[in-house]
């Protein structure tokens, strides 16, 4: 099923404006994710008009990106400067987010 949904998707997409058909080949490559340890550190930063914050984290020099899609928790939809969390680092392969190296996945507030 994964397969034929790609050949149609590929299909309707035709050609390029240069008349060149486009493969699964000539799209990039996704990076590999290698689960980690939970960790636990304090937010340093939030935006929650931009929807981000920035955790702060020895691992992590700039600290750790996150965005509020990645809070765990139907009521936890924010982040307080100052409040411990609970998080999976990971390390960005190939790019930066909001110039940072690094991001958290499955923040959760710690009580």
């Amino acid at each position: 099923m994964f397969e034929s949904y790609f050949e149609q998707t590929f299909e309707s997409m035709g050609s390029s404006s240069y008349g060149e058909r486009i493969f699964r080949a000539d799209l990039p490559p996704v990076p590999p994710w290698i689960p980690t340890e939970r960790t636990r550190e304090i937010v340093r930063t939030s935006s929650d008009e931009a929807g981000w914050g920035v955790i702060d984290s020895d691992a992590a020099p700039n600290g750790e990106w996150t965005h509020f899609s990645n809070l765990a928790g139907t009521e936890f939809r924010s982040l307080t400067p100052g409040h411990q969390v609970t998080f999976e680092p990971e390390t960005m392969v190939g790019g930066t987010q909001e110039g940072n190296h690094y991001r958290a996945l499955d923040v959760r507030m710690v009580n």
